[in-house]
């Protein structure tokens, strides 16, 4: 018979795996596994921006996105009235270029968008 009890083998047996010197490899492939999980999980995990864009629905990450402001005069500029750059626009005091996205990211815009609140 087995002096020790069941629960202080046990600890004994967990204190010498714990206890033990790891190996640099197994150590570096234990924290690739780990940052692995983490890549998992914050892909997951991660906010997106939605909005719609003529008849589409189309979603950034959030970290993409500054903020969303109301819609701004764009000011034209020379030789550029068709593409990709639409204009500049004034947000508080700072010229910013604005994006035909819709060209940047080839939707047809011709296609009418669906009636609000419906489901398609």
């Amino acid at each position: 018979m087995n002096d020790k009890p069941a629960s202080e083998a046990a600890q004994s047996a967990v204190a010498r795996l714990l206890g033990r010197a790891s190996e640099g490899e197994e150590l570096q492939q234990a924290a690739r596994h780990i940052a692995t999980r983490a890549d998992d999980l914050r892909a997951l995990t991660g906010s997106v921006f939605v909005f719609r864009l003529g008849g589409e629905w189309l979603g950034l990450p959030a970290w993409m996105v500054d903020e969303v402001i109301e819609p701004r005069p764009i000011h034209s500029l020379p030789h550029r009235r068709e593409g990709l750059v639409r204009g500049l626009v004034n947000v508080r005091g700072q010229l910013t270029v604005c994006v035909a996205l819709e060209s940047l990211l080839q939707l047809d815009l011709s296609r009418p968008a669906p009636e609000r609140g419906a489901i398609c």
